[in-house]
């Protein structure tokens, strides 16, 4: 019973010691949290385009499947690259905010920073798109199908560009208004609402039979595009912590992402999925005829 008491008092001891360290560490993440989350993204990011940069399996017997994976590939690099670059743009945000906090409160900066952070964005979601184009038609340079022969997503790129640079230029204007702080609000709330959908879009075409990813698999890439709009909104309030804490969660659910695709494009899934489209979309019309005159 005394050595139990005694090493009772030893332990609590010893975790008195210890309190003010781990209260110390809390501290210190705590006054650096802005700058540590866009932080840690930028570097996993940066990592992760190095190994999706690397070379991708394909089946040369099938060229244009091949095309179609190695178009949809370069695609999906650019939109990490994006991601990168966002964070990027927060790190150097914060870290100009900690430094100088009087260059961050003045109007124009505030204003400038907005700005181009819901450029990049808006960019972001317009090669998203790019990539969920590329899933529901694909891009083969010999498709010999009349109908199915016009890539969909080719007047995507003028028309998203045109509708980044219009938003763009009309939060600007805006941000002479009285108001300017409901300005930005509103933006970057079209912004992240926008990007959550052009991510549940992409994910939507992840559950084809041909990928055949598990269904919680999709079901977490819905969350995360979920957490978009969402973050947007946590941007807005006041609650303590709310929009790095949503920061942090969605990283392992953009490794989820990462990871899916990866995969598709090391076991050669990807173009597996592109072969059986394409001859689908051969096939199909006069399929639907055989079905119309049966």
């Amino acid at each position: 019973m005394a050595l139990s008491v005694f090493n009772f008092l030893v332990t609590s001891d010893q975790v008195a010691t210890k309190a003010p360290d781990i209260l110390g560490v809390v501290k210190f993440l705590n006054e650096r949290k802005d700058y540590l989350a866009p932080g840690l993204n930028f570097l996993v990011i940066a990592g992760l385009i190095l190994l999706l940069s690397g070379p991708s399996p394909v089946k040369a017997a099938f060229p244009q499947s091949a095309n179609a994976a190695a178009h949809f590939k370069t695609t999906w690099l650019t939109v990490w690259v994006i991601w990168a670059l966002i964070y990027a743009l927060q790190l150097a945000q914060s870290i100009i905010r900690v430094m100088n906090p009087s260059v961050t409160n003045t109007p124009w900066v505030g204003s400038f920073a907005s700005v181009v952070l819901n450029l990049v964005n808006n960019g972001q979601t317009v090669v998203l798109l790019g990539c969920y184009a590329t899933l529901l038609q694909p891009h083969y340079e010999a498709h010999t199908s009349t109908r199915y022969a016009m890539h969909r997503g080719a007047p995507l790129w003028p028309l998203g560009c045109v509708a980044v640079v219009a938003l763009a230029v009309a939060q600007a204007l805006c941000e002479g208004t009285p108001d300017p702080t409901a300005v930005r609000n509103v933006f970057s709330l079209v912004t992240y609402t926008c990007g959550g959908l052009a991510l549940a879009l992409l994910a939507s075409r992840l559950e084809s039979r041909y990928i055949a990813i598990p269904i919680w698999v999709t079901g977490l890439l819905y969350f995360y595009a979920l957490l978009q709009p969402v973050f947007g909104v946590a941007e807005q309030t006041d609650i303590h912590n709310l929009a790095t804490f949503i920061m942090v969660m969605a990283l392992p659910l953009k490794l989820l992402l990462f990871a899916v695709v990866y995969w598709l494009l090391k076991t050669t899934r990807l173009q597996f999925y592109y072969e059986q489209t394409r001859l689908a979309d051969l096939d199909l019309p006069a399929t639907w005829q055989r079905f119309r005159s049966s």
